[in-house]
């Protein structure tokens, strides 16, 4: 996984796709953008535009991709945000859906938390089984976030 700030120096050294979507992210005012799947190459770069109110962790299940690179970005509000490398306390809860490229994992708090503030990104690989919109410790937060898509052979060199 790869955390930044949107106001970060993108990288000469970042793959292409990812330079592209963060370079949309930095660039647009996602105010005014309504929510859902905004396209940017076909199926191969999108994102979509979420709002929704943070949960408790006992409510969460975990989840993980294959197909697709997350790259997630919170335009306005902050949630904690799970992440593990590990699939060690972890039960399956759905086998993994290739048409919606997700696997989700039973509720647990076997996991890492990050303090997701505004303005700050997350690049998930496959392997970062992950827990978004998670409440703070003091309650629920309004989020509006982007979650970007990049097929992961985009970013195979």
């Amino acid at each position: 996984m790869l955390t930044g700030h949107i106001n970060d120096t993108i990288f000469d050294w970042y793959p292409e796709a990812l330079k592209e979507l963060l370079h949309i992210f930095k660039t647009t005012d996602f105010q005014s953008i309504e929510t859902g799947r905004h396209i940017v190459k076909g199926d191969d770069i999108f994102f979509m535009v979420q709002d929704y109110e943070t949960r408790k962790a006992d409510e969460a299940r975990p989840e993980d991709h294959q197909i697709y690179v997350d790259v997630q970005f919170v335009f306005t509000g902050e949630e904690q945000f799970g992440v593990t490398l590990s699939h060690d306390n972890l039960q399956q809860d759905t086998p993994y859906n290739p048409e919606d490229d997700i696997r989700f994992y039973k509720p647990t708090c076997s996991y890492d938390r990050l303090h997701f503030k505004k303005g700050m990104y997350i690049v998930l690989w496959p392997q970062d089984i992950h827990v978004p919109g998670l409440d703070m410790d003091d309650g629920s937060r309004k989020v509006r976030k982007i979650v970007g898509k990049i097929k992961v052979d985009l970013l195979k060199a």
